[in-house]
């Protein structure tokens, strides 16, 4: 029997039992319909042990923010370099393949953090909007969350979101993300048409980076 700790959630408009294991710390997540009796849920896990031993193996040891580490930032692995000042404020800035922390506090994780997700909106929002007016469609927002199963998502209102650790990615990576999201404001499924038209949004290589974020995706878990 698969005696994994795993956080359960019941979902009421859930079909089937699905399962993901988080590349952060290899933990489980497991959604279930309602009214699932525990002997099904326990099979169902029985059944896809192999699976959930390949991937916990998978899940990778987290990287620690300190001076010296190394972060990718635009597909290019940065050293981080802390220097010590006394103003109130951090200050970061990227200069020959470093990230520069100057800084008062002892432990700058936070502030590097949002100093990212800066950069991931300042290069996410308007390749999103270029591309929905190439094809006559409107955003209604544009959100940035950290998220473990998905890079980005669109929906019906025409809200888009990424995940703001496409700033880590080589800029192509990031591009066919937004094409792909923002194909979705004209075709709402994954047909020949929104297929072509996604391929046509990217500038790049789209299979490419499909198989990049397939195969490589779950390293930039290990960050923050």
């Amino acid at each position: 029997m698969v005696t994994y700790p795993i956080s359960k959630k019941v979902n009421p408009r859930a079909k089937r039992l699905s399962l993901r294991v988080d590349q952060r710390d290899g933990s489980l997540k497991l959604t279930v319909p309602r009214w699932t009796p525990q002997w099904q849920i326990d099979r169902f896990l029985n059944k896809n042990a192999d699976w959930i031993a390949q991937r916990q193996s998978n899940a990778l040891s987290p990287i620690t923010i300190e001076h010296g580490a190394i972060i990718p930032f635009h597909g290019v692995d940065h050293q981080i370099a802390f220097e010590k000042h006394s103003k109130r404020t951090t200050d970061i800035t990227v200069s020959n393949y470093q990230l520069i922390i100057k800084t008062s506090r002892d432990d700058p994780t936070s502030n590097l953090k949002r100093w990212m997700i800066d950069q991931a909106r300042q290069a996410i929002e308007p390749l999103a909007y270029d591309k929905s007016k190439r094809i006559g469609k409107t955003i209604s927002k544009i959100d940035l969350r950290d998220t473990s199963s998905r890079w980005g998502s669109c929906s019906t209102d025409k809200r888009l979101m990424f995940s703001w650790r496409l700033i880590m990615c080589n800029p192509d990576i990031l591009d066919y993300v937004v094409a792909h999201e923002v194909a979705h404001l004209k075709h709402m499924d994954h047909s020949n048409k929104f297929w072509d038209l996604c391929y046509t949004l990217t500038n790049g290589d789209a299979d490419h980076a499909r198989q990049w974020l397939k195969e490589n995706g779950n390293t930039l878990m290990r960050y923050f």
